[in-house]
């Protein structure tokens, strides 16, 4: 039997955190060693005679059946849990009419390089401020490199 801890106990709770690591360890070193069958049931502490293990090793359980129940909408089934299909990354760009659209056709008119004044030109004709007209402007910029790089 390998012994664990040589640290000196000068009081109960030092022997009870000793305690716990020596158990710490023994479960570590029977956790890391390569020669038990797999799968095994850990033994227990050595000191522990007494007590049955508390883990069963089982096979893996099949999936229980859905219950359908008639008149209610279907049931995903458990063999298509956990599927999800990809999402598209198509991207179609603002609605029309929106402010979004407004603020691409400005900065599509004065150009990207004119930050300045488009910024002014957003905020005069969608009567925005200056920080909102700044987000417009730079979505706008990221739509219309966008659409350019198709």
């Amino acid at each position: 039997m390998k012994t664990y801890s040589k640290k000196t106990v000068l009081n109960e709770r030092d022997a009870h955190n000793t305690e716990l690591t020596d158990r710490l360890n023994h479960y570590n070193d029977w956790l890391m060693d390569m020669k038990r069958p797999f799968p095994s049931v850990y033994p227990g502490y050595p000191g522990d005679k007494g007590k049955k293990p508390t883990t069963d090793v089982v096979e893996t359980p099949n999936p229980a059946p859905v219950k359908r129940e008639k008149g209610r909408k279907s049931v995903m089934s458990i063999e298509t849990v956990g599927i999800k299909v990809a999402r598209s990354t198509i991207s179609k760009g603002p609605k029309t009419g929106t402010k979004q659209a407004k603020a691409i056709e400005i900065v599509r008119k004065l150009g990207v390089e004119q930050k300045a004044q488009a910024i002014d030109a957003i905020m005069s004709e969608l009567a925005m401020s200056k920080a909102g007209a700044t987000t417009y402007f730079h979505n706008s910029r990221h739509t219309i490199a966008r659409e350019a790089s198709k």
